[in-house]
């Protein structure tokens, strides 16, 4: 083996164990980073009864506190560790249990951490809420995600997952009339047009409110959420009425991750988690209608999934 040839063996390992490191901590970031939503999300869960006189969530998200590290196994790893704010003036705090308490920061009296130099340098003054923009995206997700966007995002639209929907409200059911229940309930959110989604939506109601009010409340509190995708281009709707394929993914990861619990070091586990992940979103399907997304994003209208232009909003005249 000559001089050269040892240099470059060397030169190549040294690289691929940085390029290993690297995508290590993207992991631990990635994996630190669900976890404190997790934490965030199960807080939100706490105070969700709390209102506000006209219906709005008391303790809402409100931005993340600025970015800190946090000392891992394989060196620094970023985090950013979400705000909350109570408007009903009832104080509230979110501390992370996964990460440290110094690396949360100071907290303010209302439960927002303060930023120290805002506001003319004086200590202890939160920084004004940021201007709310607009999304329009629809999306789904744990309540605390709806109440972060109202806040940052005013305009973004919601879609509740039709899988977990039917299998909330046929649980309020007896089983002889699940089966006929679970056929009506597919019957909506396959309908071609918003329309007949409706009028199977009514039948459904008035079908088993008599008789069993939990299911039918249970479908009726979240029907504009159920039936947002008809405003989304149809090539949208088979990704837009359920998040089962990224809570599979989840899934399959959790179930690994608890049986190799305290048998791996913490990098195997990462790697592990990653390699889960790889693997589990190779029978993901591609996005449909990719070209459509940023008409999306630009406000573009849809009705029944298709796209509204000038000719579209036109009624046919009649002859004469």
């Amino acid at each position: 083996m000559t001089d050269s040839t040892t240099v470059i063996s060397l030169e190549k390992r040294g690289r691929f164990k940085d390029e290993l490191t690297a995508l290590l901590r993207t992991g631990a970031r990635e994996l630190i980073a669900g976890a404190v939503e997790a934490e965030l999300a199960e807080l939100l869960s706490e105070h969700a009864g709390r209102k506000l006189a006209d219906g709005r969530q008391a303790v809402v998200r409100n931005g993340y506190q600025p970015e800190r590290e946090i000392v891992t196994g394989i060196g620094s790893v970023p985090v950013r560790i979400p705000r909350v704010r109570s408007r009903d003036g009832a104080p509230v705090t979110f501390r992370s249990a996964l990460v440290g308490a110094d690396a949360q920061g100071p907290v303010a009296e209302r439960g927002e951490p303060a930023e120290a130099g805002v506001g003319g340098g004086a200590p202890g003054v939160v920084p004004a809420r940021p201007e709310r923009r607009s999304l329009g995206v629809p999306v789904d997700g744990a309540i605390g995600f709806w109440e972060a966007l109202e806040e940052v995002y005013g305009s973004t639209r919601a879609q509740r997952c039709w899988v977990h929907k039917t299998r909330n409200v046929l649980n309020c059911l007896p089983k002889s009339t699940q089966a006929k229940a679970k056929q009506r309930l597919r019957e909506i959110w396959m309908a071609e047009t918003r329309d007949k989604a409706e009028e199977v939506f009514d039948w459904f109601l008035e079908t088993y409110e008599a008789r069993y009010p939990k299911a039918t409340n249970c479908l009726r509190k979240d029907r504009e959420e159920l039936l947002a995708f008809y405003d989304f281009p149809a090539e949208h709707w088979v990704h837009l009425r359920t998040t089962n394929p990224i809570e599979s993914t989840f899934s399959t990861i959790r179930h690994r991750t608890a049986r190799t619990k305290g048998c791996v070091s913490r990098n195997t586990m990462l790697a592990m988690i990653f390699k889960l992940g790889t693997c589990a979103q190779r029978p993901w399907r591609h996005l449909r209608g990719f070209d459509k997304v940023a008409k999306v994003i630009r406000d573009v209208r849809f009705v029944d999934g298709i796209e509204q232009t000038e000719e579209t909003d036109q009624t046919p005249t009649e002859a004469a």
